[in-house]
């Protein structure tokens, strides 16, 4: 099974890990899940698992409510520790092997994310150039990009389009020309 991303974002105003002894308490908590890839944000953490490997509900309720726990207990506040957004990214490719842990904890919203991998995607399509047949490498990536599953809101964010229309409108454009261009077609199925 491949990897998936998962990025668990705190409540709103909350500071997940202020000292050494926080981080400690969730790499534990983590490591005692076998857990090995993972980065600690200041408002977010993130980690990489082999979807068959465990019930990722579980795995997530489990670490925030004891977590939860122990954070409340030592800074004594009450509410919710975690409350933003969880967001589960599937990796078909080896985007985040090209990426150390360090990287990861940089990356706090799924925004950031998005735009990482957007980032990685217009180097693949640079690299491939000489098959890209007249296109240009930042359509290309715009196209595995959306292939991936990356809205057209953020995809205009990444690269500098006016609005996520107007990459739907360079989508559509796309996919004409590959209805007509079988090299093209197969080289928009192969997203890395």
């Amino acid at each position: 099974m491949k990897p998936v991303h998962v990025l668990v974002e705190a409540a709103r105003g909350v500071v997940l890990f202020p000292g050494a002894r926080d981080r400690r308490t969730m790499e534990a908590l983590l490591h005692s899940h076998r857990v090995e890839t993972f980065a600690l944000g200041n408002r977010s953490y993130q980690m990489v698992l082999r979807a068959a490997e465990v019930a990722l509900s579980r795995l997530l309720h489990d670490l925030n409510r004891r977590y939860s726990r122990a954070y409340k207990s030592r800074h004594r506040v009450t509410g919710h520790v975690f409350g933003g957004r969880t967001s589960v990214f599937p990796l078909r490719s080896d985007f985040w092997r090209s990426r150390t842990v360090a990287a990861m904890a940089d990356l706090e919203t799924p925004m950031d994310v998005w735009k990482a991998r957007i980032s990685w995607l217009l180097k693949q399509a640079t690299a491939d150039q000489s098959r890209l047949g007249g296109e240009s490498p930042k359509t290309l990536a715009v196209a595995w990009a959306h292939r991936l599953g990356i809205p057209p809101r953020a995809i205009a964010e990444a690269m500098d389009y006016a609005s996520g229309h107007s990459v739907s409108v360079l989508l559509d454009s796309i996919r004409k020309r590959a209805a007509r261009r079988s090299g093209l077609r197969k080289l928009l199925e192969e997203t890395p």
